[in-house]
């Protein structure tokens, strides 16, 4: 089922019922963090329009993973974190999906990453983004056959990996280069 392979779906049950302001409060010393000990190959900040800084809906990019079956790619992601954050965690979605096997191709939940994380039953409060975004640039470098969330990629890696390095290799050509006015806006707090 959905359920027990994310350990969430899209109208996640929150381990606690926090509140908004403790989660704006959590998000602001997130940024300051990111500011502090930026994340390798990841730039990641929240989203702002008009002017207007949105703490629960981030955008990022994770680049230059030479050496990685997405070497030369720009992938991009959204992370999106509930009301109640940090008592429940946030979601990364691919966009467009990443051919891995950790990350849905289809459906309700397509481009979503499952990150051991950020499953709902080992969620820990304690945990910010930072751990958040190296994790996720691990699990993104390091494929494995492992991967329960899509098995037709995984089964993929196991028995074809030549295959599969090859659909990498095409995913990252399609998401090489960025467009010039395409920039995810960096505006930071101080």
């Amino acid at each position: 089922s959905t359920q027990s392979t994310w350990g969430y779906n899209h109208q996640m049950v929150s381990k606690s019922t926090g509140d908004k302001e403790t989660a704006i409060k959590r998000l602001s010393k997130e940024v300051d963090e990111m500011d502090e000990h930026p994340v390798k190959f990841v730039y990641c900040y929240p989203k702002t329009s008009k002017g207007r800084v949105d703490l629960f809906n981030w955008t990022g990019k994770i680049t230059k993973l030479s050496g990685t079956p997405y070497d030369g790619a720009v992938i991009k992601f959204k992370m999106h974190f509930p009301d109640d954050y940090p008592f429940s965690p946030p979601i990364i979605v691919f966009e467009p999906p990443l051919y891995h096997p950790m990350v849905a191709q289809r459906g309700d939940h397509e481009g979503l990453i499952c990150l051991d994380v950020l499953v709902v039953s080992k969620w820990e409060t304690s945990v910010m983004v930072p751990k958040i975004l190296s994790d996720l640039v691990n699990v993104v470098s390091h494929p494995d056959e492992k991967g329960e969330v899509c098995p037709e990629i995984s089964k993929e890696f196991k028995d074809n990996k030549a295959a599969f390095l090859a659909k990498c290799v095409e995913w990252s050509k399609k998401n090489q280069q960025e467009k010039t006015n395409e920039v995810i806006n960096s505006t930071k707090f101080t």
